[in-house]
């Protein structure tokens, strides 16, 4: 059965990556999705509420997609390392929106207090990793949040250079704890 919901925050998530917020008006949004301004005001609460619902939505996309990746390249520590460039660039623009709606004052509270989960994602993350490389839980908790960072950092100032130092870091690091 269709979730016309899911769908709507689906094409959301792709309208706001394109489009930011700054230019958002909710009647251009439905033009471009298709969906009535009826059924929007159904689903949220209003302009802010749809805001964070798509960048959760989004969050949880961005996160499974990654967290993917990272599971399938956990055998292969430098192939990991080697290709999260190319594989952070498919969701640049996706996670751009994402950090624009966090540091918003006006939205970022109000996603934040609906991310909970994403975090269990992390630490659940953190656990597999652990287990996988047979080091501790905390130190795989840490090496997730850094690596969430430069996602991000990367996502928000494109420096290759600045990325490839951290990845680089990162690599030794994870190799360091997983031959503990």
């Amino acid at each position: 059965m269709r979730d016309i919901k899911t769908e709507f925050l689906s094409a959301s998530f792709g309208y706001f990556a394109e489009n930011g917020l700054e230019n958002m008006s909710i009647r251009n949004l439905c033009k471009a999705t298709g969906i009535s301004i009826g059924s929007v005001y159904y689903w949220f609460e209003g302009k802010e509420d749809l805001i964070a619902s798509t960048a959760e939505y989004g969050l949880g996309v961005v996160l499974d997609k990654l967290l993917t990746y990272a599971v399938n390249g956990v055998n292969d520590i430098d192939g990991f390392f080697d290709g999260f460039i190319s594989g952070v660039d498919k969701y640049a623009d996706r996670i751009k929106f994402i950090s624009q709606v966090v540091a918003s004052p006006l939205y970022g509270e109000k996603l934040r207090s609906k991310t909970p989960e994403h975090r269990r994602m992390y630490d659940q993350y953190a656990e597999n990793l652990a287990q996988t490389l047979d080091c501790s839980v905390e130190d795989m908790k840490a090496v997730v949040y850094l690596m969430a960072s430069i996602v991000l950092d990367y996502s928000v100032w494109g420096s290759k250079q600045t990325v490839s130092v951290q990845l680089d870091f990162m690599r030794d690091t994870i190799k360091n704890l997983s031959a503990k």
